[in-house]
């Protein structure tokens, strides 16, 4: 059976509960960014991180303390960047994932971090160079399975407070200029975009399971992209 590894989010995740798909899940990792995906120091010396979440404290340790696993072969890896979202990092020399919750929940422990706002359209070179340097650092991992570009954004319908419609289209320009740049340098063999899908309010529901958020989106979403990456993985 071919196995399947998500460095993403719940937003590739939640598909996996098909029970097609789901046995061949090997591995996931979410709440972390491009950038402390690819600068590999780790946090030195590491701080007890509490979180009420087992799932949200493995993350953050992981994020942390680089251990990745990127060391995969014959897989189908797929790559979405919805925790894009979250600043980078800095401590030291360290880069890390400015995860909020992580932060807040904390915060003695990163009184010292700098967050960078990555996203930022001022800040498109320092993420050219960073989608390169992964993609030299990682060599291997790209060659040697096959890689799936989740083109997952937020939703310009969701009907919340936070974030607002300006954040959401400043968010959604930097993902198509992440995507564009991954592509251009990355060794891409699918790229998968299902946002066709979201047509309404109702398709970022105010009662999901993990909250009302512009990138949660409904069932015929998480549907939709089974359907997609379910044809990768059994061909």
């Amino acid at each position: 059976m071919r196995k399947v590894v998500i460095f993403g989010s719940c937003v590739s995740r939640a598909s996996f509960d098909r029970p097609d798909l789901k046995p061949r899940l090997a591995h996931y990792h979410a709440r972390s960014n491009l950038t402390s995906m690819t600068r590999l120091r780790p946090l030195d010396p590491m701080p007890e991180i509490e979180m009420e979440s087992p799932f949200e404290r493995r993350c953050a340790e992981r994020d942390l303390s680089k251990n990745f696993e990127f060391e995969q072969s014959g897989a189908v890896v797929i790559f979405d960047f919805i925790d894009d979202r979250f600043p980078v990092g800095s401590m030291g020399e360290c880069s890390f994932t400015y995860n909020h919750l992580m932060i807040e929940r904390n915060r003695t422990a990163f009184a010292r971090a700098e967050p960078f706002p990555h996203y930022e359209p001022g800040n498109r070179g320092f993420m050219r160079q960073v989608v390169r340097e992964f993609a030299d650092a990682n060599d291997a991992l790209l060659r040697n399975n096959t890689i799936v570009l989740h083109e997952a954004k937020f939703s310009t319908f969701f009907d919340g407070e936070n974030p607002t419609p300006d954040e959401i289209a400043s968010m959604n320009a930097y993902y198509d200029f992440l995507f564009a740049e991954i592509k251009r340098v990355w060794k891409v063999d699918h790229v998968v975009n299902v946002m066709e899908r979201v047509v309404s309010p109702d398709c970022t529901p105010r009662d999901h399971k993990w909250g009302h958020a512009p990138f949660h989106f409904d069932d015929g979403y998480n549907a939709a992209f089974a359907d997609e990456v379910g044809t990768i993985v059994v061909s």
